[in-house]
């Protein structure tokens, strides 16, 4: 409400003490009166936070004010007010708990969340929107259990519903809709007819398209277009591995190149377009090498560990994000190496071979493909016993 969160946590501070004092002693027709009040200042406190990514500091707030709309709900049961907030504090308390790695606890507050928000939020959007939300952040828990793919559709069938019979210019739908829409292509893209995910990725790419040519100042469309790109580029490299499949996926590709470039360049100290970025230029380096384009793929590997470098000094860098930025410097090292090595560079190439090591050593590779890759880096240090 204050538009200045700087200046709103230490008011949400003061308020809370004062209720604590008042509470101290208080009738229960006082009690009744300052729970509700209660409950909508943690709540704001929480959500602030958790914006600002102090999950550790919110979920205390959160979880009180789950407390404190518990009771509310014993002490007005009618009241129309408190479902929507509550619905939405348990979003916001679950997804706390997730970045915890409670995900048991997340998942039975997003359960909580339908019935209270109402079965029938096809037509309004507060309840339609927190529900297709929950939905979507229950199947996010479940990616590994492969019901995915299912709640994803759940939440999707909601707001396609509402872009529909409601409101087809509504911004949070449609953007909610690009959301649902990446995250069903990238689920469809590691079954077994991967091929299958380039429709939901077209659905995306067209709806974030639309929002960003209505709304030019704003980055987010611009970095989940750029987020689709890459996995469109991905999708086709996996399926046509060789020099034509590459130069195709890189139509695509580009463009993430030039979106994350442009946002980097009018916001150069935003580490979250800046970790895209990395993660983009990486993928274009691996994609220009398997085109035939050795100097361009050279220059995007360093690119990475430049940028890389820069974002790891920085202190405000969560450990999950030092550890995603460093996995992209240490796969750009790794294919530089082989790229050295191909142009018989061999003291180069084991410069950039040690390097990855030393990466991969800070932030241990994850998917299948680099733990590969990193396999075959510590082999060619080995044999070479550190001699060019």
């Amino acid at each position: 409400a204050l538009g200045n969160e700087a200046e709103a946590l230490p008011l949400l501070e003061k308020l809370a003490r004062d209720i604590a004092q008042a509470s101290s002693g208080a009738g229960e027709a006082e009690m009744k009166e300052l729970t509700p009040l209660k409950a909508e200042a943690e709540a704001l406190s929480g959500s602030i936070l958790l914006e600002q990514g102090r999950t550790a500091e919110a979920l205390p707030h959160l979880q009180e004010a789950s407390a404190a709309f518990d009771q509310w709900q014993v002490d007005a049961p009618e009241e129309t007010a408190l479902p929507p907030l509550y619905a939405r504090n348990l979003l916001y308390e679950a997804r706390a708990l997730a970045g915890r790695d409670q995900k048991d606890e997340a998942r039975t507050r997003l359960m909580r969340i339908p019935p209270l928000a109402g079965s029938d939020g096809k037509t309004d959007p507060e309840s339609c929107f927190v529900v297709a939300d929950a939905k979507y952040e229950l199947a996010m828990l479940e990616v590994e259990s492969g019901k995915a793919i299912e709640g994803l559709n759940a939440s999707l069938d909601l707001l396609i519903a509402y872009d529909r019979d409601v409101d087809s210019r509504s911004i949070a739908c449609r953007s909610r809709m690009a959301r649902g829409f990446l995250e069903l292509g990238r689920l469809i893209a590691r079954s077994e007819n991967p091929m299958e995910a380039t429709d939901a990725f077209r659905q995306s790419v067209e709806l974030d398209t639309e929002l960003m040519r209505e709304n030019p100042d704003s980055a987010v469309f611009k970095l989940r277009l750029a987020e689709t790109y890459n996995e469109v580029a991905t999708l086709i490299h996996d399926a046509k591995r060789g020099a034509e499949g590459a130069r195709e996926a890189l139509a695509y590709q580009d463009y993430s190149i030039s979106f994350l470039t442009k946002l980097r360049d009018a916001a150069p100290l935003d580490n979250g377009i800046r970790r895209a970025l990395a993660g983009s230029l990486v993928l274009n380096g691996e994609l220009q090498a398997a085109a035939g384009n050795a100097g361009t793929a050279m220059k995007r590997f360093e690119e990475t560990v430049a940028l890389v470098e820069k974002l790891t000094a920085e202190p405000s860098l969560t450990a999950g994000e030092r550890l995603e930025v460093q996995r992209h410097a240490a796969r750009a090292l790794a294919m530089g190496g082989e790229l050295r090595e191909k142009e018989g560079k061999r003291r180069e190439a084991l410069e950039e071979y040690e390097k990855a090591e030393t990466m991969w050593g800070l932030a241990a590779p994850e998917s299948e493909e680099d733990q590969t890759l990193a396999a075959k880096v510590k082999e060619r240090v080995a044999k070479r016993g550190g001699k060019p």
